[in-house]
Protein backbone atom coordinates (compact mmCIF):
# COMPACT_ATOMS: atom_id res chain seq x y z
CA UNK A 1 0.00 0.00 0.00
CA UNK A 2 2.99 2.30 0.52
CA UNK A 3 4.26 1.78 -3.04
CA UNK A 4 4.10 4.75 -5.45
CA UNK A 5 1.52 4.38 -8.26
CA UNK A 6 4.21 3.54 -10.84
CA UNK A 7 5.84 0.74 -8.81
CA UNK A 8 5.96 -2.68 -10.53
CA UNK A 9 5.23 -5.75 -8.42
CA UNK A 10 7.52 -8.77 -8.07
CA UNK A 11 6.29 -12.34 -8.49
CA UNK A 12 6.20 -12.80 -4.70
CA UNK A 13 4.14 -9.66 -4.27
CA UNK A 14 1.71 -10.76 -6.94
CA UNK A 15 1.30 -14.09 -5.13
CA UNK A 16 0.54 -12.20 -1.94
CA UNK A 17 -2.14 -10.19 -3.70
CA UNK A 18 -3.65 -13.40 -5.08
CA UNK A 19 -3.80 -14.83 -1.57
CA UNK A 20 -5.89 -11.88 -0.43
CA UNK A 21 -7.82 -11.56 -3.67
CA UNK A 22 -11.21 -11.69 -1.91
CA UNK A 23 -10.34 -8.47 -0.12
CA UNK A 24 -9.45 -6.70 -3.38
CA UNK A 25 -11.46 -5.60 -6.40
CA UNK A 26 -11.02 -6.44 -10.08
CA UNK A 27 -12.26 -3.20 -11.61
CA UNK A 28 -12.83 -4.69 -15.06
CA UNK A 29 -15.27 -7.27 -13.66
CA UNK A 30 -18.86 -5.89 -13.53
CA UNK A 31 -19.90 -8.17 -10.64
CA UNK A 32 -16.91 -7.21 -8.51
CA UNK A 33 -17.48 -3.55 -9.28
CA UNK A 34 -21.11 -3.84 -8.17
CA UNK A 35 -20.06 -5.43 -4.87
CA UNK A 36 -17.29 -2.89 -4.29
CA UNK A 37 -19.60 0.07 -4.88
CA UNK A 38 -22.05 -1.35 -2.34
CA UNK A 39 -19.22 -1.75 0.18
CA UNK A 40 -17.73 1.73 -0.31
CA UNK A 41 -19.82 3.36 2.47
CA UNK A 42 -18.72 0.63 4.89
CA UNK A 43 -14.99 0.85 4.22
CA UNK A 44 -12.75 3.10 6.29
CA UNK A 45 -12.29 6.52 4.65
CA UNK A 46 -9.14 6.77 2.58
CA UNK A 47 -6.53 9.51 2.87
CA UNK A 48 -6.40 12.50 0.55
CA UNK A 49 -3.37 11.17 -1.34
CA UNK A 50 -5.13 7.87 -2.06
CA UNK A 51 -8.24 9.75 -3.20
CA UNK A 52 -6.14 11.52 -5.82
CA UNK A 53 -5.01 8.16 -7.21
CA UNK A 54 -8.66 7.19 -7.73
CA UNK A 55 -9.02 10.17 -10.09
CA UNK A 56 -6.39 8.78 -12.47
CA UNK A 57 -6.95 6.96 -15.74
CA UNK A 58 -6.91 3.55 -14.03
CA UNK A 59 -10.24 4.24 -12.32
CA UNK A 60 -13.08 5.13 -14.69
CA UNK A 61 -16.02 3.93 -12.59
CA UNK A 62 -18.21 6.94 -11.81
CA UNK A 63 -19.16 5.75 -8.32
CA UNK A 64 -15.49 5.35 -7.39
CA UNK A 65 -14.62 8.78 -8.74
CA UNK A 66 -17.55 10.35 -6.88
CA UNK A 67 -16.24 8.69 -3.73
CA UNK A 68 -12.78 10.18 -4.38
CA UNK A 69 -14.30 13.65 -4.81
CA UNK A 70 -16.20 13.22 -1.54
CA UNK A 71 -12.83 12.76 0.19
CA UNK A 72 -11.41 15.85 -1.54
CA UNK A 73 -14.25 17.87 -0.04
CA UNK A 74 -12.61 17.41 3.36
CA UNK A 75 -9.59 19.45 2.27
CA UNK A 76 -9.52 23.17 3.06
CA UNK A 77 -9.34 25.84 0.35
CA UNK A 78 -5.58 26.31 0.71
CA UNK A 79 -5.01 22.62 0.00
CA UNK A 80 -7.64 22.57 -2.75
CA UNK A 81 -5.74 25.33 -4.55
CA UNK A 82 -2.72 23.02 -4.78
CA UNK A 83 -4.89 20.21 -6.18
CA UNK A 84 -7.02 22.31 -8.50
CA UNK A 85 -4.76 21.59 -11.46
CA UNK A 86 -6.13 18.03 -11.46
CA UNK A 87 -9.26 19.52 -12.97
CA UNK A 88 -7.19 19.88 -16.15
CA UNK A 89 -6.61 16.14 -16.28
CA UNK A 90 -8.49 15.12 -19.41
CA UNK A 91 -9.78 11.94 -17.80
CA UNK A 92 -10.94 13.79 -14.70
CA UNK A 93 -12.70 16.52 -16.64
CA UNK A 94 -15.19 14.04 -18.07
CA UNK A 95 -16.35 13.29 -14.54
CA UNK A 96 -19.01 15.84 -13.60
CA UNK A 97 -18.66 15.35 -9.83
CA UNK A 98 -15.08 16.67 -9.88
CA UNK A 99 -16.06 19.66 -12.03
CA UNK A 100 -19.00 20.38 -9.72
CA UNK A 101 -16.71 20.25 -6.69
CA UNK A 102 -14.17 22.66 -8.20
CA UNK A 103 -16.94 25.00 -9.39
CA UNK A 104 -18.48 25.00 -5.92
CA UNK A 105 -15.15 25.80 -4.23
CA UNK A 106 -14.28 28.38 -6.88
CA UNK A 107 -17.55 30.24 -6.36
CA UNK A 108 -17.05 30.35 -2.58
CA UNK A 109 -13.39 31.45 -2.76
CA UNK A 110 -12.60 34.24 -5.31
CA UNK A 111 -8.83 33.55 -5.29
CA UNK A 112 -9.30 29.85 -5.90
CA UNK A 113 -11.97 30.64 -8.50
CA UNK A 114 -9.67 33.00 -10.39
CA UNK A 115 -7.01 30.30 -10.69
CA UNK A 116 -9.64 27.77 -11.74
CA UNK A 117 -10.87 30.06 -14.53
CA UNK A 118 -7.39 30.50 -15.95
CA UNK A 119 -6.59 26.79 -15.69
CA UNK A 120 -9.62 26.22 -17.90
CA UNK A 121 -8.66 29.03 -20.28
CA UNK A 122 -5.23 27.45 -20.81
CA UNK A 123 -6.87 24.17 -21.80
CA UNK A 124 -9.37 25.97 -24.04
CA UNK A 125 -6.32 27.30 -25.88
CA UNK A 126 -5.23 23.71 -26.67
CA UNK A 127 -5.02 22.61 -30.30
CA UNK A 128 -7.43 19.75 -29.59
CA UNK A 129 -10.78 21.39 -30.42
CA UNK A 130 -12.92 18.70 -28.77
CA UNK A 131 -11.07 19.07 -25.47
CA UNK A 132 -11.18 22.84 -25.80
CA UNK A 133 -14.97 22.77 -26.09
CA UNK A 134 -15.20 20.53 -23.03
CA UNK A 135 -13.16 22.94 -20.88
CA UNK A 136 -15.08 25.92 -22.27
CA UNK A 137 -18.31 24.25 -21.15
CA UNK A 138 -16.95 23.82 -17.61
CA UNK A 139 -15.88 27.48 -17.53
CA UNK A 140 -19.35 28.52 -18.72
CA UNK A 141 -20.88 26.49 -15.89
CA UNK A 142 -18.48 28.10 -13.41
CA UNK A 143 -19.28 31.65 -14.52
CA UNK A 144 -23.01 30.91 -14.53
CA UNK A 145 -22.77 29.62 -10.94
CA UNK A 146 -20.63 32.61 -9.96
CA UNK A 147 -23.31 35.09 -11.06
CA UNK A 148 -25.68 33.60 -8.51
CA UNK A 149 -23.18 34.30 -5.70
CA UNK A 150 -22.76 37.64 -3.85
CA UNK A 151 -20.78 40.13 -6.00
CA UNK A 152 -20.93 37.51 -8.76
CA UNK A 153 -21.48 40.02 -11.59
CA UNK A 154 -18.53 42.10 -10.39
CA UNK A 155 -16.28 39.02 -10.25
CA UNK A 156 -17.32 37.99 -13.74
CA UNK A 157 -16.56 41.48 -15.05
CA UNK A 158 -13.08 41.26 -13.48
CA UNK A 159 -12.44 37.96 -15.31
CA UNK A 160 -13.59 39.55 -18.58
CA UNK A 161 -11.24 42.49 -18.12
CA UNK A 162 -8.39 40.12 -17.24
CA UNK A 163 -9.02 38.33 -20.53
CA UNK A 164 -8.91 41.61 -22.44
CA UNK A 165 -5.65 42.55 -20.73
CA UNK A 166 -3.97 39.25 -21.59
CA UNK A 167 -5.16 39.46 -25.20
CA UNK A 168 -3.91 43.04 -25.55
CA UNK A 169 -0.49 42.38 -24.03
CA UNK A 170 -0.08 39.23 -26.13
CA UNK A 171 -0.86 41.06 -29.36
CA UNK A 172 1.54 43.95 -28.76
CA UNK A 173 4.37 41.99 -27.13
CA UNK A 174 6.19 41.48 -30.43
CA UNK A 175 6.15 45.23 -31.16
CA UNK A 176 7.34 46.14 -27.66
CA UNK A 177 10.27 43.71 -27.91
CA UNK A 178 11.64 45.53 -30.92
CA UNK A 179 11.32 49.05 -29.46
CA UNK A 180 14.54 50.84 -28.47
CA UNK A 181 14.11 53.44 -25.73
CA UNK A 182 16.66 54.49 -23.11
CA UNK A 183 14.15 56.25 -20.83
CA UNK A 184 13.77 54.87 -17.31
CA UNK A 185 10.31 53.31 -17.06
CA UNK A 186 8.26 50.75 -15.18
CA UNK A 187 7.86 48.61 -18.28
CA UNK A 188 10.85 46.96 -19.89
CA UNK A 189 12.18 44.03 -21.87
CA UNK A 190 14.50 41.44 -20.30
CA UNK A 191 17.59 39.97 -21.94
CA UNK A 192 16.39 36.47 -22.78
CA UNK A 193 15.63 34.38 -25.86
CA UNK A 194 11.92 35.29 -25.71
CA UNK A 195 12.42 38.88 -24.46
CA UNK A 196 9.80 38.74 -21.67
CA UNK A 197 8.12 42.01 -20.67
CA UNK A 198 8.11 43.62 -17.24
CA UNK A 199 4.81 45.27 -16.32
CA UNK A 200 3.85 47.11 -13.12
CA UNK A 201 0.24 47.01 -11.94
CA UNK A 202 -1.32 49.46 -9.47
CA UNK A 203 -3.12 47.70 -6.62
CA UNK A 204 -6.31 49.07 -5.01
CA UNK A 205 -4.47 49.55 -1.70
CA UNK A 206 -2.04 51.95 -3.38
CA UNK A 207 0.87 49.52 -3.69
CA UNK A 208 2.42 48.22 -6.89
CA UNK A 209 2.65 44.64 -8.15
CA UNK A 210 5.33 44.04 -10.80
CA UNK A 211 5.01 41.00 -13.07
CA UNK A 212 6.77 39.45 -16.03
CA UNK A 213 4.66 38.63 -19.09
CA UNK A 214 6.19 35.81 -21.11
CA UNK A 215 4.97 35.16 -24.65
CA UNK A 216 6.13 32.07 -26.53
CA UNK A 217 6.79 30.14 -23.32
CA UNK A 218 4.69 27.35 -21.76
CA UNK A 219 4.33 28.18 -18.06
CA UNK A 220 2.12 25.24 -17.09
CA UNK A 221 5.07 23.28 -15.72
CA UNK A 222 6.43 26.28 -13.80
CA UNK A 223 3.01 26.82 -12.27
CA UNK A 224 2.70 23.16 -11.29
CA UNK A 225 6.17 23.02 -9.71
CA UNK A 226 5.53 26.21 -7.71
CA UNK A 227 2.34 24.57 -6.43
CA UNK A 228 4.28 21.42 -5.51
CA UNK A 229 6.91 23.51 -3.67
CA UNK A 230 4.13 25.35 -1.81
CA UNK A 231 2.55 22.01 -0.91
CA UNK A 232 5.91 20.71 0.31
CA UNK A 233 6.30 23.82 2.47
CA UNK A 234 2.89 23.11 4.01
CA UNK A 235 3.86 19.48 4.68
CA UNK A 236 7.13 20.57 6.33
CA UNK A 237 5.42 23.22 8.46
CA UNK A 238 2.94 20.58 9.57
CA UNK A 239 5.95 18.76 11.05
CA UNK A 240 7.15 22.03 12.68
CA UNK A 241 9.91 22.58 10.12
CA UNK A 242 9.83 26.11 8.68
CA UNK A 243 12.54 26.49 6.04
CA UNK A 244 11.59 30.10 5.27
CA UNK A 245 10.48 29.26 1.73
CA UNK A 246 8.98 32.14 -0.28
CA UNK A 247 7.53 30.72 -3.53
CA UNK A 248 6.63 33.39 -6.06
CA UNK A 249 3.41 33.36 -8.10
CA UNK A 250 3.01 31.94 -11.61
CA UNK A 251 -0.15 31.99 -13.74
CA UNK A 252 -0.32 30.43 -17.20
CA UNK A 253 -2.88 32.32 -19.31
CA UNK A 254 -2.54 30.23 -22.46
CA UNK A 255 -0.58 27.39 -24.01
CA UNK A 256 2.37 29.69 -24.76
CA UNK A 257 2.01 32.75 -22.54
CA UNK A 258 1.51 33.71 -18.92
CA UNK A 259 2.45 35.89 -15.96
CA UNK A 260 5.20 35.50 -13.36
CA UNK A 261 5.55 37.61 -10.22
CA UNK A 262 8.59 39.86 -10.63
CA UNK A 263 11.05 39.80 -7.74
CA UNK A 264 13.87 42.35 -7.68
CA UNK A 265 17.01 40.28 -7.58
CA UNK A 266 20.62 39.87 -8.58
CA UNK A 267 22.18 36.75 -10.02
CA UNK A 268 24.57 34.75 -7.89
CA UNK A 269 27.30 35.42 -10.44
CA UNK A 270 26.81 39.19 -10.18
CA UNK A 271 26.89 39.11 -6.37
CA UNK A 272 30.12 37.11 -6.39
CA UNK A 273 31.65 39.47 -8.93
CA UNK A 274 30.76 42.58 -6.91
CA UNK A 275 31.87 41.21 -3.53
CA UNK A 276 35.13 39.53 -4.54
CA UNK A 277 33.68 36.04 -4.72
CA UNK A 278 32.23 36.18 -1.18
CA UNK A 279 28.54 35.71 -0.40
CA UNK A 280 29.41 36.16 3.27
CA UNK A 281 30.72 39.66 2.51
CA UNK A 282 27.44 40.40 0.73
CA UNK A 283 25.48 39.37 3.83
CA UNK A 284 27.76 41.44 6.09
CA UNK A 285 27.31 44.52 3.90
CA UNK A 286 23.53 44.37 3.73
CA UNK A 287 22.76 42.87 7.16
CA UNK A 288 25.65 43.79 9.49
CA UNK A 289 25.80 43.17 13.24
CA UNK A 290 29.31 43.62 14.60
CA UNK A 291 28.66 41.88 17.94
CA UNK A 292 27.35 38.73 16.25
CA UNK A 293 30.61 36.77 16.42
CA UNK A 294 28.89 33.41 16.02
CA UNK A 295 27.41 34.49 12.69
CA UNK A 296 30.59 36.21 11.39
CA UNK A 297 29.23 39.76 11.71
CA UNK A 298 25.90 38.96 10.05
CA UNK A 299 22.53 39.55 11.70
CA UNK A 300 21.69 36.18 13.39
CA UNK A 301 18.13 36.17 12.03
CA UNK A 302 19.41 36.70 8.49
CA UNK A 303 22.00 33.94 8.90
CA UNK A 304 19.30 31.61 10.23
CA UNK A 305 17.14 32.29 7.18
CA UNK A 306 20.13 31.81 4.89
CA UNK A 307 20.99 28.45 6.46
CA UNK A 308 17.40 27.25 6.12
CA UNK A 309 16.80 28.30 2.53
CA UNK A 310 19.96 30.06 1.32
CA UNK A 311 18.05 33.31 1.87
CA UNK A 312 15.62 34.43 -0.79
CA UNK A 313 17.33 32.26 -3.38
CA UNK A 314 15.01 31.14 -6.15
CA UNK A 315 15.20 29.43 -9.51
CA UNK A 316 13.28 30.36 -12.64
CA UNK A 317 13.58 27.27 -14.87
CA UNK A 318 11.98 24.15 -13.45
CA UNK A 319 12.75 21.64 -16.18
CA UNK A 320 15.76 20.58 -14.10
CA UNK A 321 13.55 19.21 -11.31
CA UNK A 322 12.74 16.18 -13.47
CA UNK A 323 16.28 15.83 -14.75
CA UNK A 324 15.94 18.06 -17.82
CA UNK A 325 18.29 20.88 -16.86
CA UNK A 326 18.86 23.19 -19.86
CA UNK A 327 22.58 23.41 -19.04
CA UNK A 328 24.86 20.44 -19.78
CA UNK A 329 26.37 18.36 -16.94
CA UNK A 330 24.25 19.88 -14.15
CA UNK A 331 25.17 19.18 -10.50
CA UNK A 332 22.86 16.79 -8.61
CA UNK A 333 21.85 19.66 -6.30
CA UNK A 334 21.82 23.42 -6.87
CA UNK A 335 24.49 24.10 -4.25
CA UNK A 336 27.93 25.60 -4.87
CA UNK A 337 30.98 26.04 -2.64
CA UNK A 338 30.40 29.82 -2.38
CA UNK A 339 27.06 29.13 -0.69
CA UNK A 340 28.80 26.85 1.79
CA UNK A 341 31.51 29.42 2.46
CA UNK A 342 28.81 31.98 3.33
CA UNK A 343 27.75 29.64 6.15
CA UNK A 344 31.29 29.69 7.51
CA UNK A 345 32.76 26.85 5.49
CA UNK A 346 32.43 23.08 5.44
CA UNK A 347 33.46 22.72 9.10
CA UNK A 348 31.15 25.38 10.52
CA UNK A 349 28.19 24.70 12.78
CA UNK A 350 25.91 26.54 10.34
CA UNK A 351 26.81 24.22 7.47
CA UNK A 352 26.11 21.23 9.71
CA UNK A 353 22.72 22.74 10.55
CA UNK A 354 22.05 23.24 6.85
CA UNK A 355 22.77 19.58 6.11
CA UNK A 356 20.63 18.43 9.02
CA UNK A 357 17.72 20.49 7.71
CA UNK A 358 18.19 18.81 4.34
CA UNK A 359 18.08 15.32 5.84
CA UNK A 360 15.03 16.06 7.99
CA UNK A 361 13.12 17.71 5.12
CA UNK A 362 13.97 14.88 2.71
CA UNK A 363 12.64 12.21 5.05
CA UNK A 364 9.51 14.21 5.92
CA UNK A 365 8.69 14.57 2.24
CA UNK A 366 9.42 10.90 1.60
CA UNK A 367 6.67 10.09 4.11
CA UNK A 368 4.24 12.11 1.97
CA UNK A 369 5.64 10.82 -1.31
CA UNK A 370 2.40 9.10 -2.27
CA UNK A 371 0.52 12.40 -2.20
CA UNK A 372 3.12 14.21 -4.32
CA UNK A 373 3.60 11.32 -6.74
CA UNK A 374 -0.15 10.94 -7.27
CA UNK A 375 -0.28 14.61 -8.25
CA UNK A 376 2.54 14.05 -10.74
CA UNK A 377 0.82 10.90 -12.03
CA UNK A 378 -2.35 12.88 -12.75
CA UNK A 379 -0.29 15.51 -14.56
CA UNK A 380 1.08 12.92 -17.01
CA UNK A 381 -2.22 13.30 -18.89
CA UNK A 382 -2.50 17.06 -18.40
CA UNK A 383 -0.17 18.10 -21.24
CA UNK A 384 2.73 19.20 -19.00
CA UNK A 385 5.72 18.60 -21.25
CA UNK A 386 8.59 17.33 -19.09
CA UNK A 387 6.33 15.27 -16.85
CA UNK A 388 4.70 13.69 -19.89
CA UNK A 389 8.09 12.70 -21.32
CA UNK A 390 9.64 11.32 -18.12
CA UNK A 391 6.84 10.57 -15.63
CA UNK A 392 9.00 8.25 -13.49
CA UNK A 393 11.68 10.86 -12.75
CA UNK A 394 9.75 12.18 -9.75
CA UNK A 395 9.48 8.65 -8.33
CA UNK A 396 13.24 8.14 -8.51
CA UNK A 397 13.94 11.48 -6.78
CA UNK A 398 12.38 10.26 -3.52
CA UNK A 399 14.51 7.10 -3.41
CA UNK A 400 11.70 5.12 -1.78
CA UNK A 401 13.85 2.00 -2.09
CA UNK A 402 16.03 3.28 0.78
CA UNK A 403 15.50 3.17 4.53
CA UNK A 404 15.52 6.44 6.48
CA UNK A 405 19.18 5.97 7.44
CA UNK A 406 20.15 5.04 3.87
CA UNK A 407 18.28 8.10 2.58
CA UNK A 408 20.33 10.36 4.87
CA UNK A 409 23.58 8.81 3.61
CA UNK A 410 22.39 9.19 0.02
CA UNK A 411 21.66 12.88 0.60
CA UNK A 412 25.06 13.36 2.26
CA UNK A 413 26.76 12.09 -0.89
CA UNK A 414 24.49 14.21 -3.07
CA UNK A 415 25.46 17.39 -1.18
CA UNK A 416 29.17 16.55 -1.28
CA UNK A 417 29.08 15.82 -5.01
CA UNK A 418 27.26 19.08 -5.71
CA UNK A 419 29.65 21.27 -3.72
CA UNK A 420 32.73 19.74 -5.34
CA UNK A 421 31.37 19.79 -8.91
CA UNK A 422 33.62 21.91 -11.14
CA UNK A 423 32.09 21.65 -14.61
CA UNK A 424 28.80 23.44 -13.71
CA UNK A 425 30.86 26.48 -12.65
CA UNK A 426 32.38 26.60 -16.13
CA UNK A 427 28.93 26.35 -17.72
CA UNK A 428 27.63 29.16 -15.50
CA UNK A 429 30.51 31.39 -16.61
CA UNK A 430 29.68 30.70 -20.27
CA UNK A 431 26.00 31.45 -19.56
CA UNK A 432 27.00 34.77 -17.97
CA UNK A 433 28.95 35.79 -21.09
CA UNK A 434 25.97 34.81 -23.26
CA UNK A 435 23.73 37.12 -21.21
CA UNK A 436 26.30 39.93 -21.58
CA UNK A 437 26.33 39.70 -25.38
CA UNK A 438 22.51 39.94 -25.50
CA UNK A 439 22.69 43.53 -24.22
Amino acid sequence: MKYPPTQSLSSEEKDLLWKFRFYLTQWNDPMEIKQAVELLPQWVDIDLDDALELLGNNFQNRAVRRYAVSQLRKADDEVTLKFEKIGNNKSSSHESSLAEFLIERGVKNPILGNYFHWYLMVECDDNDKSDGKMYAKVDFQYQHAMIEAPSGHQRREILRRQGELVAAVSSISTEIRSMKDTRLKKTGVFKSNLFPLRLTFSVVDGSEYPVIFKAGDDLKQDQLVIQIITLMDKLLRKENLDLKLTPYKVLATGQDHGLVQFITSSTLANVLSEYNGSLLQFLKTHHPEEKAVGTYGVNPTVMDTYVKSCGNLFHVDFGYILGRDPKPFPPPMKLCKEMVEAMGGANSIHYQRFKNYCYIAFNILRKSANLILNLFALMVHANVHDIKIEPDKAVWKFRLDLTEEEAIKYFQNLINDSVSALFPQVIETIHKFAQYWRR
